[in-house]
């Protein structure tokens, strides 16, 4: 008995075409709007927000003194310790500095140390830019804000 040949393609062939057209769309689809699809701005803004509302609560819950440290690619939050000097916060997300993806640029009117011991007392408004977009970072002393500036032209 002889086989005859067959017309069309077998299973495994064709799973074989799906897997690659799924590998194929995936790449597509995660490339379409670039890498930070623009919300960085406004996400780097909303964590820095964030962060600003949790040290603003720590320092008035816990009444021991916190204050923000920044330069254009970053910020952390520190305490002071024995000899006078600035050290790491204590707390595992206020202590560690966070550095900001290479496209952004934060700046302020407000000196590199703003202390946030007495938050009610204070209020300050940072920046975060880069080529096309813009957020700012209100604080009041009580209620931290955002907002988005449209995309620079």
């Amino acid at each position: 008995m002889t086989r005859g040949h067959r017309v069309g393609m077998t299973l495994i062939e064709v799973l074989v075409t799906l897997a690659i057209v799924a590998v194929m769309a995936t790449i597509v689809v995660l490339g379409i709007g670039g890498p930070d699809r623009g919300l960085t701005v406004q996400t780097e803004a909303n964590k820095l927000a964030e962060r600003i509302g949790l040290a603003a609560d720590e320092a008035m819950v816990t009444r021991r003194p916190i204050a923000l440290v920044w330069d254009s690619r970053g910020y952390q939050f520190v305490t002071p310790a024995a000899d006078g000097s600035w050290m790491p916060d204590t707390h595992a997300l206020l202590g560690q500095r966070h550095d900001l993806p290479r496209s952004l640029t934060l700046t302020a009117a407000e000196p590199a140390l703003i202390d946030m011991t007495d938050a009610s007392l204070i209020a300050f408004e940072l920046s975060l830019t880069d080529a096309s977009r813009s957020a700012t970072v209100f604080f009041d002393g009580l209620n931290v804000s955002t907002s988005s500036g449209a995309p620079r032209s």
